[in-house]
């Protein structure tokens, strides 16, 4: 039997649909909450995500993310940090300057264990970290989180997922030889 849709979601309720949505964003756009960070972030997320046109929210959220886990739980931390979808969706349409942005996000969030669970890193993040550093030519960079990171991928992921980014670095550095050995064997499931 499947399960009805509003089981699989933590959170049912449409934003517009919250009561006093409309004045407490007005308020915060007046600058009522900006001595209160923990609103303001969540203020300057709903406007990335909802009001793409406003950079200047983006480049705010994006400068209170270092030193946030302050005052958010590492929990909240991580959900806050996903935003950087704003960046990607971005970087998927109209603006591949936000690359650096992207990376400068995932530094902040490594920087802050945003991206263990139970002390492991996603095997996506872990290569959407790689490509990332790459795109902007952080090739030593890239070589020392692959080194720093790669234990901490699921050891079902780990060989595949160390050698396919290690040969997007060897690739990089025009190293090709050693890519057409490092992808060999790789036996990668991500289609994407």
């Amino acid at each position: 039997m499947p399960v009805p849709p509003q089981a699989t979601r933590p959170f049912t309720v449409p934003i517009t649909k919250m009561p006093y949505i409309e004045a407490i964003l007005e308020d915060c756009a007046a600058g009522r909450y900006d001595q209160a960070p923990v609103i303001r972030l969540y203020y300057l997320c709903y406007i990335c995500l909802n009001r793409q046109e406003r950079e200047d929210s983006f480049a705010a959220l994006k400068n209170m993310l270092p030193g946030a886990e302050r005052w958010l739980p590492l929990t909240e931390l991580r959900n806050v940090t996903v935003f950087a979808n704003y960046c990607i969706r971005r970087l998927n349409t109209d603006a591949p300057s936000y690359m650096r942005d992207v990376f400068d996000i995932y530094r902040t969030g490594l920087a802050q264990g945003v991206f263990l669970e139970n002390g492991e890193i996603s095997r996506f993040t872990y290569k959407n970290i790689v490509s990332a550093a790459l795109t902007l030519g952080e090739t030593a960079w890239t070589a020392r989180f692959i080194s720093d990171y790669t234990p901490l991928l699921a050891p079902a992921f780990r060989a595949d997922y160390e050698q396919f980014c290690t040969a997007k670095l060897c690739y990089r550095q025009r190293d090709y030889a050693r890519v057409q050995t490092l992808l060999h064997d790789v036996a990668f499931d991500d289609v994407f």
